[in-house]
């Protein structure tokens, strides 16, 4: 078994809340080196994420995180897709995940499915910030440093 305490791991998390409860009915995550959690225990998705330096999700800063951790106690780097996409991909017109999974616009959200999705957002936004001159990246590092959105 790999030792995952000693490097800066990643997983992409995504939940799912009832608007009539506002509690979480459904967790998906995603680990870097493949392991899938899907369930509805935060506890269990902890234990998931123990290893884990950095937590992705599309909208987690100002949606997920919220309900994961909901005393405001969160070890994690937090990495949103959502504000990296219009800032990388401003020609795209809208920033949101494409549900193509879904048959009917009602139906509940897979949050494993829509941890996949982030994950591939997430590694064309890193090839593309890879392939920005130093000079562009160097100005946006310098425009987004210390804003919360932005770590």
């Amino acid at each position: 078994m790999e030792d995952r305490g000693n490097n800066n791991h990643w997983a992409v998390v995504d939940v799912e809340v009832s608007l009539s409860d506002h509690k979480i009915h459904d967790i998906g995550a995603l680990r870097d080196d493949g392991a899938v959690y899907h369930g509805c225990i935060k506890e269990e998705l902890m234990l998931f994420l123990r290893d884990v330096t950095y937590v992705c999700g599309h909208n987690i800063i100002n949606h997920d995180a919220k309900y994961l951790f909901e005393d405001g106690n969160c070890r994690f780097i937090l990495v949103d897709t959502l504000y990296m996409s219009p800032l990388l991909f401003p020609e795209r017109p809208y920033h949101r995940l494409l549900k193509d999974d879904k048959l009917i616009s009602e139906q509940m959200n897979n949050p494993v499915n829509d941890c996949e999705k982030a994950r591939d957002l997430l590694m064309d936004e890193i090839a593309f910030w890879q392939s920005l001159a130093d000079r562009k990246s160097r100005i946006f590092a310098t425009l987004l440093h210390g804003k919360e959105v932005f770590p």
